[in-house]
């Protein structure tokens, strides 16, 4: 069922996530991000409030490794691509803004091409213009110290 492992490749990555947050990587390299891409973004709220629970209930007693909270640690090293993802733009506020990134896919079989334009005009047509500049361009040109 092939189906099936593309519907589902993209939610792999969140014991990678969990293993990055509270391994304790990013207290010992401040500076480091990490982008995760081809991943959607839909999830990410729900499993940023699935990492605090955690935190919250089980630290003491497993000794964490973690100086900062998950959800601290996501919005200061992390950021996550997507496409087609309303569920993710409607939760952007809980999701951070600035750890977002469009993409297109392009040239793998998700791609929105050639009909990238009039995807991002769908799926960003009730998303305030401050917000769409800054998914859509800001996020990647400040991550990747580019200049326009």
């Amino acid at each position: 069922m092939r189906e099936t492992y593309l519907a589902t490749a993209p939610l792999g990555i969140t014991n990678y996530v969990a293993v990055l947050v509270y391994s304790g990587i990013f207290d010992r390299h401040p500076g480091l991000k990490i982008v995760l891409a081809e991943t959607g973004i839909g999830w990410i709220p729900w499993f940023l409030e699935r990492m605090e629970s955690v935190y919250d209930r089980h630290r003491h007693y497993l000794k964490s490794q973690i100086k900062r909270r998950p959800t601290q640690i996501f919005h200061e090293h992390m950021y996550a691509t997507f496409q087609e993802d309303a569920s993710g733009l409607a939760l952007r506020t809980e999701l951070g803004v600035k750890n977002m990134m469009w993409a297109s896919d392009y040239p793998h079989t998700d791609t929105t091409w050639p009909d990238s334009v009039k995807t991002v005009d769908r799926y960003f047509a009730n998303v305030p213009a401050a917000d769409r500049k800054r998914i859509l361009a800001d996020n990647c040109i400040e991550l990747y110290g580019m200049s326009i």
